[in-house]
């Protein structure tokens, strides 16, 4: 007999419902998650699903952090289905969230939580080449974000996921 089971790329806890479970906390927290982008909204979602009251600030004015800039070229824009996945999850948790707002020293003195989960996503890494310090390098977020215009002749070093 062959047993089949069900995963998800996205949702870990498909088909593994039962070991996965996430138990209530054993005491209720307020929690100040900073990031909205994929940790940071897991972290204020599975923080929320324990019971904790969760309010996370992202600077920008939509949630998804890097991945709304990885999924701009043609060949990625199937991180968006994930993204909006996220962010659905997120509000259905009852995590309270504030967009275009960046979280400093005033909004922990304001919110005064007990925890703070730091989950500002990572920065973009220039190589150490020769002439990458040149006015005509530029980051592959800025050409997706039109912050540059490129030539005709484009050489791309790394990239990762967004490039």
């Amino acid at each position: 007999m062959t047993v089949y089971t069900t995963r998800c790329q996205v949702n870990p806890e498909v088909g593994r419902e039962r070991q996965m479970a996430i138990a209530p906390a054993a005491k209720s927290k307020r929690l100040l998650v900073v990031g909205g982008g994929p940790a940071g909204m897991e972290a204020a979602r599975v923080a929320a699903l324990k019971g904790h009251d969760v309010t996370l600030y992202e600077k920008e004015t939509e949630l998804g952090g890097q991945f709304c800039i990885a999924s701009i070229p043609p060949a990625k824009q199937e991180i968006i289905p994930f993204i909006k996945y996220q962010a659905r999850q997120l509000y259905k948790s009852g995590v309270k969230v504030v967009l275009g707002q960046e979280a400093n020293a005033s909004t922990v003195d304001e919110l005064k939580p007990e925890v703070v989960v730091v989950a500002t996503g990572s920065k973009h890494l220039i190589p150490d080449i020769p002439g990458t310090d040149g006015e005509n390098v530029v980051t592959a977020q800025d050409v997706l974000t039109f912050m540059v215009r490129t030539g005709p002749r484009v050489v791309m070093a790394g990239g990762g996921m967004v490039g």
